[in-house]
Order: structure tokens, then sequence, then C-alpha cells
């Protein structure tokens, strides 16, 4: 198990210097939090809990909290293996039709790969926010499964990897006996500025869902380290200090079929 691991291409340091890493990173942020007003300075550098910096015009957030949140418990705001087949097979449509485009002040260069695709930011903007607002405005898990679900599963990431590559990577590494993983993105009410939920990170929806989720999947990517994201940082913090199993996630095995091998195993 992995839970510090740094963007991909790069060489990973050693479990223990990992884990030093992340804990001295995570006690710098308790020292932040501890500030006043440091609530705000954690909201505010993690604007893609509702979109990207800037992208978010002024009013367009929904005003109240949808009631379903208010009724399920954070930790009850999952979704299933079969929701992000359905998930990666709307965004993969709306993609190729043109419906999400790239962002023209933060290119990116992967946006057209089918194995990487569009950023999380993007496809937050053009598929979340307005799929979960014709919905009603609650979030995307919620939309799927109103009841909730209990959480078996932490996805912890820093939303620049594409949408492709972060799907194939989590369907991938999930873990054997997990069912039901809580996902910001799709978890998170996107249409709602949610500042109060998270102006006491302790008990943020985030903080409450890996509480009750035996394992946290770090998904890395191919752009920066998750851990420039101040709340991945402080999820790995709760994650080690409640001793969770953490695992990296890793892309899809690439295998490669040889007739000869097959034909000298049958006989």
């Amino acid at each position: 198990a992995a839970g510090a691991s740094d963007a991909e291409g790069r060489h990973p340091a050693p479990a223990a210097s990992r884990r030093s890493h992340a804990l001295l990173a995570a006690r710098h942020v308790l020292h932040l939090l501890a500030r006043p007003g440091a609530e705000h300075g954690l909201s505010g550098q993690h604007a893609y809990l509702r979109g990207q910096t800037g992208h978010t015009p002024e009013g367009e957030e929904a005003k109240t909290v949808h009631p379903l949140h208010l009724r399920l418990d954070p930790s009850l705001w999952c979704v299933t293996r079969a929701d992000l087949d359905v998930f990666e097979q709307e965004v993969l449509q709306l993609w190729r039709h043109g419906g999400i485009p790239d962002d023209p002040v933060v290119p990116n260069e992967f946006h057209l790969r089918r194995d990487v695709g569009p950023s999380v930011y993007q496809v937050n903007k053009h598929y979340i926010r307005p799929r979960t607002a014709a919905a009603g405005g609650m979030s995307w898990a919620l939309m799927r499964h109103p009841e909730g679900l209990l959480c078996d599963l932490f996805v912890t990431h820093a939303w620049q990897e594409g949408t492709f590559e972060f799907v194939d990577k989590v369907l991938a590494s999930w873990p054997r006996g997990a069912h039901h993983a809580w996902c910001c993105m799709l978890a998170n009410p996107q249409n709602l500025d949610i500042a109060s939920l998270i102006s006491s990170p302790s008990e943020s929806p985030f903080a409450k869902a890996l509480s009750a989720a035996p394992c946290m999947l770090v998904v890395p990517n191919r752009h920066l380290s998750i851990y420039t994201r101040l709340w991945c940082v402080y999820e790995a913090y709760l994650a080690y200090q409640q001793d969770k199993i953490i695992v990296s996630a890793r892309p899809p095995s690439k295998c490669v079929y040889c007739p000869w091998l097959a034909l000298e195993l049958l006989f």
C-alpha cells in the first residue's frame, strides 16, 4: 500500500519516506487550519469543490442544500462500479459530440486522447453540473441512488487528471470486497457553494466519508502530484491517523496475446 504516490512518470520514494512526507505536510496543514479563518483558505484553495476558479458565474450556485444531502449522512453519498461505467459512457458521448471543450485558459494537452480525455474540471462544468441541476440539484451520486449507499472505499484525487484516465484507474484498482465508493466530484452537490459544509474540515463530508471507509484509493495523474492539493494532503493525514488501508491506483494492465504461447500451453 502506498499513500503518497507522486505524479506518473516519477520514481516513487520508499514507503517510509512517502509516509514521512505526507505526515510532515499534514502537520503543516493542521498548523494552517489552527489559524483564525483558516477554513476559508482551505475552501478557497480548493475551488474545485464547486468548479474551476473563475468558471462559476456569480449567483449561479444553488442557495440551499438539497434535502437528500440533509437527510443522508455524507458517508452514504456513494457510487458503484456500474455507476462509473455509466458516468464514463455519458461523458464520452458528450465529449465526442463536442460538448466538453478544452479549457482555453489552462489547456490540457491530452484533452483529445481517448485514454486520458477532458479534465475533471471541464467534465464538472459541462456535464456534472448541468446534469445534476436538471435532476434537482443533488449530487450525481444521490441522483443515481437517492437512498444512499454504504461507503467502503474513499477515492482521493486532484481533479487535474483526464476523466477517462481516472475512471480506468479506479476500476482497474478497485479493491476486492469493496462495493461503494465515495468520490468528491460525484458525491458533493456541484451546483452548491459548499463553504458551509467544509467550514470545519474535521466535520466535512470528506472527513465523515473517509472515517466510514476501511480503504482509501489514491489516484495519481500525469500532470502533478495530488499532494499539491491541500485537501488531498488532509485526507492523507486522516487516513494515516485512522490506520486506513491505502492503495495507489494503477492503469489497467495491457495483455499481449501470443498465439504461439497459447499453443504451447495447450500442448
